[in-house]
């Protein structure tokens, strides 16, 4: 018999009685310290899939710039990424900061264009209509945009309500002065993150041009 396994049953059942008082404290001190780890273990990796998974419902795993130039839709690249093996699919977006301001209230989300039939995220979101679509549709026509559940309570938007949308890169132009555009709320999501639900507004291409 191995010398551990001795020392251990020997400790475990003393002579003078069948069971020791210590030993069933170390014994059940164990179980419980080794139970609580376990189960914390497994409720935060519970966690980090959820997290996960709401983070990539609204970002694609990769996102290509270009330092140089920007990004034509035509841009060869494009086809280039595509071909790469486990891509499903490539569209081009594009994300800035705006003011967004409903009456007296102001906010400054993040606006993003995007394909509505190309863009895979967007597709995601509607094919979970049921958990993701908090009112209103998934519609995205000119001048129309879809907005968290959370932005809609600080600017106290509803569906069909409009709000106007300056860009900050206006300001920057000397010699040339572009209005705020007039956006109507088609649309309210939610991702179950505060930082998405309170920080995008969603429309097509062409509007966000």
């Amino acid at each position: 018999m191995p010398a551990s396994l001795y020392l251990a049953l020997a400790y475990l059942k003393p002579k003078r009685s069948v069971l020791s008082v210590v030993n069933v404290l170390a014994v059940m001190g164990t179980m419980l310290a080794v139970a609580t780890l376990l189960v914390v273990m497994s409720v935060m990796n519970g966690f980090d899939v959820m997290w996960r998974e709401k983070f990539l419902s609204f970002y694609p795993h990769v996102t290509v710039y270009s330092f140089m130039d920007e990004l034509e839709e035509e841009d060869p690249l494009f086809g280039q990424v595509a071909a790469l093996d486990s891509v499903e699919t490539v569209a081009p977006f594009i994300e800035n900061l705006i003011v967004a301001q409903n009456g007296d209230r102001i906010h400054t989300p993040v606006i993003r264009g995007i394909d509505p039939e190309h863009d895979f995220l967007y597709r995601k979101l509607k094919a979970d209509e049921e958990n993701t679509l908090f009112s209103g549709s998934f519609a995205l026509d000119d001048e129309q945009c879809l907005i968290g559940r959370d932005l809609a309570v600080k600017l106290d938007l509803r569906v069909g309500d409009t709000f106007t949308a300056f860009s900050p890169a206006t300001f920057a132009r000397e010699q040339e002065i572009v209005l705020p555009e007039e956006l109507k709320v088609v649309g309210i999501f939610q991702v179950g993150m505060w930082q998405i639900d309170q920080g995008f507004v969603v429309c097509n291409l062409d509007t966000a041009r």
